[in-house]
């Protein structure tokens, strides 16, 4: 004999479960809303040949209408964040004797599609003393019976488990979970920094969520690169993805040839630091790395020898100055390159600019700024966008769309407290006599001293440039290469001179007399430079006919003689700062007796 009242109340809570009116069950099934009324009021039951019909409305089986469990599974969802299937009839059918027992996967629930996610069981269930709600991982045993309470239902979010990674390895992260409410976070980063990633698998990871709020027990899951916060009123967790369709920052300054930044890696670094709010300026980034007294050249006449990487690094102390360590990502593989990207679009996504080579037009160094398309298309500044900005695009951020995949990125990583102005100093100078003395060829190129001397034997070398021996194209990419080694030396020293004066006011009389002293040796290295470079011709105003006139013999051996000329000042300048480092030592060991002596007294 069917017990009529509890067949009612089954019937109520069901259809309150599907969330669904009297009225509308009324409608499938071809009676009254007074009879659905009726039913489950308990002064009447459903005509048998309803019943199949009404459980399936419900979602369950006839025998769980008339004669319903002490355990039953309300709602049982199936799901790895993405894809969700419903599983409730399977698990009520599981129940016996008031006790569910399974261990969560494809034997006891159903066989899904692969899935890189972690797949969880999610049910609603009751039992005589109320409703409850539970949870299981895949491949984890769950157990439920009448008298086991779950989560209810909560006013504001909790929290009640964590996992990271993927169906093939995952941890446990709720540790880090309960660290980062402690400070109060709002948006939890899906990256290997935030939760740590298991050794064990280079595949996609996830961060899965299971939470509680007014509706019961609920699962969120983000992906690499993706980011889970709470909704402006804290009653939600929402996903919001990292790749967003287009990212631009603000504020990255133009770069260009000709505005007194002529070293592309130094002017890409100066507008990144400004922009993540060092005080930075070009002349010192040129003086703290020490690009400011580099002279690099190829006996080939490579068009490289400019760039300030090519043959030395200058970035270490670059970026240390300013609080920085770095991370040079060079000619990335492809199938490395999505890795690469995306450690790109996180970087971007803080607000932090990457530099990279070889952007736009040709191998200089330019700014990452943001990217478009989800990642696919990165925005940049390089020394190559002036005429298109000007005469073409228009727009805002006023970013231009990168053409190639970079050879070279270098990427901020660890923030530090920046060496003193005073260190920056002593390491600026150990930098300029240790270039400059260095004697071998690195990756073809010379360095310092013998740059300088391979340069000006070239520029003597008369059948070098003789027209047996060398074409009209072979001369006029000399000439160029000539013209760029130039501008860029005399930037150089422009910018050693001026670091060297500013800096002078840091230390006492006498080392900043030396100093001073020092500053107009590179002075007057720069003002020979540029009247050589105002006589010089560019491949830009030359007739190809009237090449050979132009840049003559003579006009190539002054040359020479005017780079011997610096030459003998940089071994004067070097000297001059190997005193200067002394006279620096000198003072700091005093100063460190008279503080040990103190310390006696005292």
């Amino acid at each position: 004999m069917f017990d009529i009242c509890k067949v009612g109340n089954q019937i109520a809570l069901l259809r309150k479960e599907k969330g669904l009116t009297q009225e509308s069950i009324a409608e499938k099934i071809n009676v009254s809303p007074q009879a659905i009324s009726k039913w489950e009021n308990g002064h009447s039951l459903p005509e048998t040949s309803l019943l199949p019909e009404l459980a399936k409305i419900l979602g369950c089986s006839v025998d769980a209408i008339l004669m319903p469990s002490e355990l039953q599974i309300l709602e049982a969802i199936y799901t790895d964040g993405y894809t969700s299937f419903n599983v409730t009839e399977r698990l009520n059918k599981l129940v016996d004797h008031g006790v569910l027992s399974i261990t969560v996967g494809e034997e006891s629930l159903l066989k899904v599609k692969d899935s890189n996610r972690i797949w969880f069981l999610i049910l609603k269930y009751k039992i005589p003393n109320g409703i409850y709600y539970s949870y299981s991982k895949q491949g984890v045993s769950l157990s439920i019976d009448t008298k086991m309470t779950g989560y209810q239902t909560e006013k504001d979010i909790k929290i009640v488990d964590a996992y990271y990674g993927n169906s093939e390895v995952n941890i446990n992260v709720m540790h880090k979970m309960k660290h980062y409410e402690f400070f109060n976070w709002t948006k939890y980063k899906i990256n290997h920094e935030t939760f740590p990633s298991n050794p064990a698998t280079s595949d996609k990871e996830y961060l899965s969520i299971i939470y509680t709020d007014d509706n019961g027990l609920q699962l969120i899951v983000g992906e690499e690169n993706e980011s889970i916060v709470y909704s402006p009123d804290k009653k939600k967790l929402l996903k919001e993805s990292s790749l967003l369709d287009r990212m631009v920052m603000e504020g990255i300054e133009p770069l260009g040839f000709g505005k007194k930044m002529d070293c592309s890696w130094a002017g890409a670094l100066t507008v990144a630091l400004k922009a993540l709010g060092r005080n930075a300026t070009y002349e010192k980034v040129m003086g703290v790395s020490g690009v400011c007294y580099r002279l690099a050249f190829h006996p080939i006449w490579d068009y490289s020898s400019v760039d300030a990487l090519v043959a030395y690094d200058y970035a270490t102390p670059g970026y240390q100055a300013f609080g920085f360590k770095h991370v040079h990502a060079e000619r990335v593989p492809k199938e490395h390159r999505e890795e690469e990207r995306n450690c790109i679009i996180r970087e971007l996504n803080n607000n932090i600019p990457v530099l990279a080579i070889n952007l736009r037009v040709a191998p200089e160094w330019g700014v990452i700024t943001g990217y478009d398309n989800q990642g696919k298309t990165f925005l940049c500044r390089t020394y190559f966008d002036q005429e298109i900005i000007e005469q073409e695009f228009t727009g805002q951020d006023r970013y231009l769309i990168a053409d190639n995949w970079p050879f070279i990125i270098s990427h901020f990583e660890e923030e530090f407290t920046p060496p003193s102005d005073q260190e920056n100093l002593v390491n600026s100078l150990k930098v300029m006599i240790d270039c400059n003395c260095i004697t071998e060829k690195r990756r073809g190129y010379a360095l310092g001293y013998e740059a300088y001397k391979i340069w000006c034997k070239a520029l003597k070398d008369r059948q070098l440039f003789s027209e047996l021996n060398s074409n009209d194209e072979d001369f006029m990419r000399r000439l160029d290469v000539n013209h760029f080694c130039v501008m860029a030396l005399v930037d150089a020293r422009r910018c050693a001179y001026e670091y060297l004066r500013e800096s002078s006011w840091l230390f006492n009389d006498q080392v900043r007399s030396s100093l001073l002293e020092l500053s107009e040796v590179y002075k007057e290295m720069y003002l020979c430079i540029n009247q050589l470079f105002e006589k010089l011709p560019k491949v830009n105003n030359i007739d190809k006919k009237r090449v050979r006139s132009i840049w003559t013999d003579q006009l190539r051996e002054e040359q020479a003689d005017v780079l011997q000329r610096v030459l003998s000042l940089e071994i004067e300048a070097e000297k001059k700062a190997r005193d200067i480092l002394l006279m620096i030592d000198k003072a700091s060991h005093i100063g460190n007796d008279e503080k040990d002596i103190t310390r006696e007294l005292l």
